[in-house]
């Protein structure tokens, strides 16, 4: 769903794109939260419809059109979905593969890449954001650490299985 938002986020707040027909204005993409929280809501049903839009009038020449068209091609039916998921699981089993791999030639002393340390620097900083937050959400919840992973993983593995028989890609996501 990031990605989502971030590939169209980027164009909107381009100033050379104003007036492309289908840019959702910044307040349409992103509102705050009137409650005093300073807490915004990110409007990812927004994004995914201004996708195919974009995808047609964003000019060839602009940096962010390539990364638009292929959000746009991955969820432009359920079918492109699943694919882009079978993707990304593929893609994280492999990092964390790398970053095992790394963190056992650390703790053993053996020798270690920088080069290879440094491509799974934000991979294993974003791991730890999610773990911390899985323990966080345990303990408001009042479940054991162990329980709560089993939980977000039972969920993620419902969704990814769940996404070939949503009747569109905006169900598969969970929007309205």
């Amino acid at each position: 769903m990031d990605e989502i938002y971030r590939s169209v986020q980027a164009a909107v707040g381009d100033p050379q794109l104003r007036g492309t027909s289908g840019l959702p204005q910044p307040n349409e993409l992103l509102a705050h939260i009137s409650d005093g929280s300073g807490r915004v809501q990110v409007h990812y049903d927004v994004a995914l419809a201004a996708l195919p839009v974009l995808a047609r009038e964003l000019p060839d020449h602009y940096e962010g059109a390539r990364r638009i068209r292929t959000t746009a091609r991955r969820t432009r039916n359920i079918h492109n979905l699943n694919h882009w998921n079978t993707e990304l699981v593929q893609d994280y089993g492999q990092r964390v593969e790398r970053l095992s791999r790394c963190r056992n030639s650390f703790t053993h002393g053996g020798p270690i890449n920088l080069k290879v340390a440094a491509t799974v620097h934000l991979f294993a900083k974003a791991q730890a954001t999610h773990t911390t937050s899985t323990g966080l959400w345990a303990v408001i919840s009042g479940l054991r650490g162990e329980r709560a992973h089993d939980k977000r993983r039972a969920d993620d593995d419902t969704w990814r299985n769940g996404i070939s028989s949503a009747h569109s890609v905006y169900d598969a996501l969970g929007l309205p």
